[in-house]
């Protein structure tokens, strides 16, 4: 995602400062939706998912072309689950090469970095990974109450280590100064992306499901 921006020149010859490059909110509207029983309602900000199972392959996701996420990056996204069936998965984020559900990606050998969100003994679980081919890393993970909203961040800093590290951080609030946990990953290679994925199941084959929504989802540049 390389961005160059030069300065404008100011009175008596110097630079000044160059312009930041603005934020990008996505339009999920604008996204492709494989959806083949119904069960996704999108709106301009806004995702809804109803009884998601985890034996479907449904997924909505954007073509931002060849290698356009190539360096760091940083993306805020919003996320509530309001009922569940077991344990239930939404994936609310990731970046791939192909286009599939996330879990159908991994076990064909593909590539990816996906955030993920489960239930796991009644509370809803936030993590990160990074999939390399069949070879599965998860960080850490956040645990918190379900039929609560949290708003998310994850970001990659390649200044980090060799092939730089992913962040997840959760906050109780929009304006994302109350952080509840920070969890990351150090990554294993150096990998350029193509899809954004803005929700995705995972086809495993069980019937648990999950329901709630995911929101306003944002490519912070500044």
């Amino acid at each position: 995602m390389p961005l160059s921006h030069r300065g404008r020149m100011m009175g008596g010859g110097e630079l000044s400062p160059p312009t930041p490059p603005e934020d990008v909110v996505f339009d999920y509207t604008t996204f492709t939706e494989v959806d083949p029983n119904s069960r996704y309602t999108v709106g301009v900000a806004s995702i809804a998912f109803a009884a998601l199972p985890r034996n479907e392959s449904s997924y909505i996701y954007k073509d931002m072309g060849v290698n356009y996420y190539s360096g760091n990056f940083k993306f805020d996204f919003d996320y509530i689950a309001t009922a569940y069936g077991s344990a239930g998965h939404a994936e609310p984020w990731a970046l791939a090469n192909a286009v599939n559900n996330v879990y159908t990606l991994r076990t064909s050998g593909e590539s990816l970095l996906q955030c993920s969100a489960y239930i796991f003994s009644g509370a809803i679980r936030f993590e990160v990974y990074e999939i390399i081919g069949t070879v599965v890393r998860s960080s850490g993970n956040y645990q918190g109450t379900w039929n609560s909203q949290y708003y998310l961040t994850v970001e990659r800093d390649e200044s980090i280590g060799t092939y730089g590290r992913l962040y997840l951080r959760v906050y109780s609030d929009a304006a994302r100064t109350t952080l509840l946990s920070e969890v990351y990953l150090d990554l294993t290679a150096k990998l350029d992306f193509r899809y954004l994925y803005g929700i995705s199941s995972i086809n495993t084959g069980e019937t648990d499901w999950l329901t709630g929504s995911v929101s306003n989802l944002t490519q912070v540049n500044t």
